[in-house]
Formats: C-alpha cells, sequence, structure tokens
C-alpha cells in the first residue's frame, strides 16, 4: 500500500493454487478507530475481480483518494479529512482481512505508522 499524491495505491497480488479455473474479488476496507463522529468500524471503500487459470498469478490495483476518506461536517458544512490514524485492510470478505497498513493523517501530512 503505497501513499501517491492525493490518495493511495493498493497493489494486491493473487495466485489461484488450484487446478481448475476462479475468481476472486478482494476489497478493501478502511476503520478510523480515534474518529471525532461515528464511523462504522469497517468501510467498504474499493474492491476488484480477478479471474485467473489454474495456477495463474495476477495483480489488482485499487486506487483510494483522500476524498474517499472525508466525512461531511454539518456545522462547517463541508468535506473534512479528519486527523487521525487509518486502517487499510484487504481480504476476500470483511471478516478475513488478513494484509493491512496503518496511516497517520496528522491534518497536513501522512505518515505510516507502525
Amino acid at each position: 500500500m503505497l501513499r501517491n499524491g492525493d490518495g493511495f495505491t493498493i497493489e494486491i497480488s493473487v495466485k489461484n493454487t488450484g487446478t481448475r479455473a476462479g475468481a476472486v474479488i478482494p476489497q478493501l476496507y478502511v476503520s478510523c478507530r480515534q474518529s471525532a463522529v461515528f464511523r462504522v468500524d469497517k468501510e467498504l471503500k474499493g474492491f476488484g475481480r480477478i479471474e485467473l487459470a489454474a495456477a495463474e498469478r495476477a495483480v489488482l490495483l485499487i486506487e483510494l483518494n483522500d476524498d474517499e476518506l472525508c466525512y461531511y461536517d454539518e456545522e462547517q458544512r463541508a468535506w473534512q479529512l479528519e486527523a487521525c490514524r487509518y486502517e487499510l485492510r484487504v481480504g476476500q470478505c470483511s471478516g478475513q482481512l488478513p494484509l493491512h497498513s496503518s496511516w497517520c493523517f496528522d491534518g497536513a501530512n501522512w505518515n505510516e505508522c507502525h
């Protein structure tokens, strides 16, 4: 998961380990746990379908713009990118998200959190 200007590029490598062709739909979820406003635990922010022949490998790219991380502030009457820790997670369903990366936004700059 890489930072690129005004968003993120999530590169997902998938391999069909089976003996038959198949398809997979990797899903990207984002969490903002220290949010000042209510947010659901995992927000679906992107997904893509990959069809693979037996033993084939492929890469899926999902783009996530900062605008997609904003919430609407009713008092300011504007969309706000909140300063907090964002957790980006990828998997085949919301209950199985083995790939993850955490990024902190301080109101001006992004840094990968550890």
